[in-house]
């Protein structure tokens, strides 16, 4: 064979070789480069659709991003920084579109005043929203009864991947997933300053690992399914693994309404609510395997758990408790290679000690349960809101 044989066989050869779905831009990889883990792993997003360029930060028009998320098979990147400020919410409208917040310049960009919904009866599936941060969602309209959520994925959305994004001082949730949506997967994002920070309802199949939940009051977060139903969910609802929720003021994390959920190698502390029995609340209709969690109080949080065994959820590479508050303290939130930390989020991380976490010893592991709740006393919960007292078994 000659040497111009072979390097046309070799041309061809290249030519019909399947590209990888990880080339280019939106490329279903996590920061810095890893593949996404958890229920909604299998994403397709927008990778290798047309791309769409974000030129303007105005509401709508050409150029805008609520322009981009007007139909599905997108890639949407930015070549514009700063703030959107909506006149009402976002919706992404249709499937296989990646938001790829991590294009933009310094200093990123900021979705103020509303948030973005991902529903299922728009279209929306394979969809992976990174990168962006999320301000004030319904604050103005909330006193009239028009509450918004930061993130909101519901109406049996599928298959989406929430990646290094902030949510602050929503009018309801941080981030809401709910009404049959399912294989979800939220990963190394804040939530912070919201009354209620997560609520997943009648959703299967949710993972949530390295986030942040930082001074929120309740719902950090909240998982429950239909108490109304004689059977429970035929798959897991939530896995909540490697989780910071640090200085709730009310409740850390709540299973209830017949939910089943992994708890597990998470960090919990709380400035005014020290006890087990406040970091981690299983309703009498709730299930929940607790393993590997540790509170700076020195609460048994696990004592709160309910399953020897663990539900069924994906594998995935899981540190201990103190490790992981670390890692989520230094990497976690809208920040990437263009642009850190904003004003915001920077307060909030300031607020989480930069060297050794309380209850953690400087191997990054938790030390045995201490303090005046360190038993196994295990406490239910009826309703959840701003009088609600949780009761012993």
């Amino acid at each position: 064979m000659s040497g111009v044989q072979l390097i046309l066989l070799l041309s061809l050869a290249s030519a019909l070789a399947p590209v990888a779905a990880t080339a280019g831009p939106c490329a279903n990889v996590a920061v810095p480069g890893t593949p996404y883990e958890g229920f909604g792993a299998e994403t397709k997003g927008g990778a290798g659709k047309p791309v769409y360029r974000v030129t303007s930060l105005a509401d709508a028009g050409p150029g805008s991003l609520r322009e981009a998320l007007s139909t599905g098979d997108r890639c949407i990147v930015f070549d514009v920084a700063g703030d959107i400020v909506l006149r009402r919410q976002l919706y992404v409208g249709g499937a296989f579109v990646t938001v790829d917040g991590f294009t933009a310049p310094a200093p990123g960009i900021t979705v103020r005043e509303y948030g973005i919904g991902i529903w299922g009866t728009g279209g929306a599936h394979d969809v992976i929203l990174r990168g962006l941060r999320f301000r004030d969602a319904g604050q103005k309209t909330c006193a009239a009864g028009k509450c918004y959520d930061g993130v909101q994925i519901k109406h049996r959305a599928y298959r989406v991947v929430v990646d290094h994004i902030s949510s602050d001082r929503a009018s309801d949730g941080a981030i809401d997933i709910g009404h049959e949506a399912r294989d979800i997967t939220v990963q190394w994002s804040l939530f912070s300053g919201t009354l209620n920070q997560s609520l997943i309802a009648k959703a299967l199949r949710v993972s949530m690992h390295h986030n942040l939940f930082i001074n929120g009051r309740n719902r950090n977060p909240q998982a429950q399914w239909d108490e109304t139903l004689a059977t429970v969910p035929p798959d897991i609802v939530l896995d909540f693994r490697n989780n910071l929720v640090w200085d709730f003021s009310g409740y850390g994390t709540i299973v209830r309404r017949k939910a089943t959920a992994n708890v597990v190698d998470n960090y919990y502390y709380s400035s005014s609510r020290p006890t087990a029995r406040q970091a981690l609340v299983v309703d009498r209709q709730g299930r929940a395997h607790a393993s590997g969690n540790h509170s700076g109080n020195g609460a048994n949080v696990n004592a709160s758990g309910t399953e020897t065994a663990a539900f069924s959820a994906p594998s995935m590479p899981t540190t201990d408790a103190c490790r992981a508050a670390e890692q989520i303290r230094d990497k976690a939130g809208a920040r990437g290679a263009n642009f850190g930390l904003d004003s915001v989020d920077s307060d909030y991380i300031s607020r989480i000690p930069a060297n050794e976490l309380p209850g953690c010893d400087k191997g990054h592991v938790g030390r045995e349960p201490r303090g005046p709740d360190a038993d196994s006393t295990v406490t239910t919960l009826e309703g959840v809101g701003a009088g609600a007292t949780p009761r012993r078994k």
